[in-house]
């Protein structure tokens, strides 16, 4: 396929300004899998780490996107949770990661305590997952 009929393929109009907009091609990003259970601090973070991988899902602890550290990250899906702090932090973290198109989820690990409350967080208080029909506890 040619350059140019890639290039009008990107092409899409809008109702609002600008009416001429392209789309992006970026793809989604691929991570190596490794078990990283030993970067995980705190035991919020290892109950978390441990209950997405018993799901097949690849968590990543410990990650910078934009200057914001990430406790476990969902990278293919986007998806960031993070320990909750000041309303203040959260709102600048959840801007800095929009930008990034990053979803969040801030968890509490008072809350998190054991595998059943680590379920029951995974449930019913994140609601995103089920977006993209990542519950199946």
């Amino acid at each position: 396929m040619s350059v140019r009929k890639r290039f009008f393929q990107r092409i899409y109009f809008t109702k609002k300004l600008p009416f001429i907009r392209l789309r992006s091609n970026k793809r989604a990003s691929l991570i190596l899998v490794k078990d990283r259970f030993n970067d995980c601090k705190t035991e919020a973070e290892k109950l978390l780490y441990q209950k997405l991988f018993s799901e097949l899902y690849y968590p990543t602890p410990r990650m910078y996107v934009g200057g914001i550290q990430i406790n476990i990250a969902l990278v293919p899906y986007r998806l960031a949770f993070v320990e909750a702090c000041s309303k203040e932090k959260e709102k600048r973290i959840i801007k800095q990661l929009r930008k990034k198109r990053w979803h969040v989820l801030f968890y509490d690990p008072a809350q998190i305590t054991n595998a059943d409350l680590c379920d029951e967080y995974l449930a019913k208080q994140s609601k995103l997952p089920a977006i993209y029909g990542l519950v199946r506890f």
